[in-house]
């Protein structure tokens, strides 16, 4: 009843009032006594409790469920959304239970928050899946979405900053301050009550920001680790929480995965960055397999290399947006370091 509106409330007591009388009728009213109380207060000229009363013959008040019993409906639906492999594989229980004990948990006061939440992500989870692969890190995307659901003019806000919160920090005083203001400014957003949980969700997912909350921020050597992560604190990676997929001019993870599993057989594997170069993500696809360098077996690196080198006369002369390096130095530094 209390999902109804404040009018169709009032007419469904009316109802009920007018028609209590029929026999072998019996009628049963769910609603949470406060929110139904209130609408009912332009019909009553008694307090609203007495005129439900009035109306209701037998009450039974149901005890708001454990929080442990929702936590745990809430893991097991989890559990079954990212069961798949490409999803799973990404899911560093460590982690997450630093971002769920911090933040996360203290959003899920009901079974009709869990219901709701679940049934969002596992759309998104839906978009982001892609020929085996994972576009974004799923821990990750369970906290941006729980913000999205809980906490959207905070949500909205976030991609607005996306400078600050993945970029290394800028020591120059006038700059750290408005940095540091434009992110408290946002977190003015959330009420009070939430706004703890909300701020430990944010540190937990953007260390790079972690300073204007008190903490010393990260250095950009965990640049790459976090873009084979998928992180959200990465760059490259962060838009996709946003617009729920890869965005023009990117190059999904299934596309990097297919080009790690062909390290082996130099000829597909030439042809595959053929492909690429003629939709003109070459240059993409080099920078993003430097942060793969790692992950190439030693018994893989001469075909590799020699794709490399293969297709290197044919390299994008100019490199796409605000990069610095171009598309021969990324091929030489993956060289160099297999070498």
């Amino acid at each position: 009843v209390d999902r109804l509106s404040a009018n169709e409330i009032k007419y469904l007591f009316q109802l009920v009032k007018a028609n209590a009388d029929f026999p072998n009728m019996v009628y049963l009213l769910l609603f949470q006594r406060d929110i139904v109380e209130n609408s009912l207060q332009d019909i009553s000229p008694i307090s609203c409790r007495e005129f439900i009363e009035k109306i209701v013959q037998v009450g039974f008040d149901i005890p708001r469920m454990e929080r442990s019993r929702i936590e745990k409906v809430l893991l097991s639906g989890l559990d079954d959304l990212l069961s798949e492999k490409e999803v799973e594989q990404r899911f560093d229980q460590q982690r997450w239970g630093n971002v769920f004990l911090a933040g996360v948990r203290h959003y899920f006061e009901t079974l009709r928050d869990v219901h709701r939440f679940l049934s969002t992500l596992s759309f998104h989870i839906s978009l982001f899946r892609n020929k085996g692969s994972f576009d974004v890190n799923p821990i990750d995307l369970i906290a941006i979405e729980v913000l999205r659901v809980f906490e959207p003019d905070l949500y909205k806000k976030l991609f607005e900053v996306k400078h600050i919160l993945t970029q290394q920090r800028d020591r120059s005083s006038s700059t750290e301050n408005e940095h540091r203001q434009t992110i408290e400014t946002i977190m003015q957003l959330v009420p009070e009550t939430q706004r703890q949980y909300a701020q430990e969700i944010i540190k937990q997912l953007f260390p790079p920001a972690e300073w204007v909350f008190g903490g010393h921020g990260y250095g950009s050597g965990f640049d790459e680790q976090w873009y084979r992560d998928l992180r959200v604190c990465h760059p490259n990676v962060f838009d996709r929480y946003f617009h729920f997929a890869i965005p023009e001019g990117d190059i999904s993870q299934a596309e990097i995965d297919r080009l790690l599993a062909l390290a082996d057989n130099r000829e597909i594997l030439v042809a595959e960055l053929r492909a690429l170069n003629q939709r003109n993500l070459l240059f993409v696809a080099l920078d993003r397999l430097e942060a793969y360098a790692d992950q190439i077996k030693l018994d893989n690196a001469v075909p590799f290399i020699t794709a490399l080198l293969d297709i290197g006369d044919e390299l994008p002369e100019e490199q796409p947006g605000f990069y610095f390096i171009t598309a021969d130095v990324h091929i030489a530094r993956i060289i160099n370091f297999l070498l």
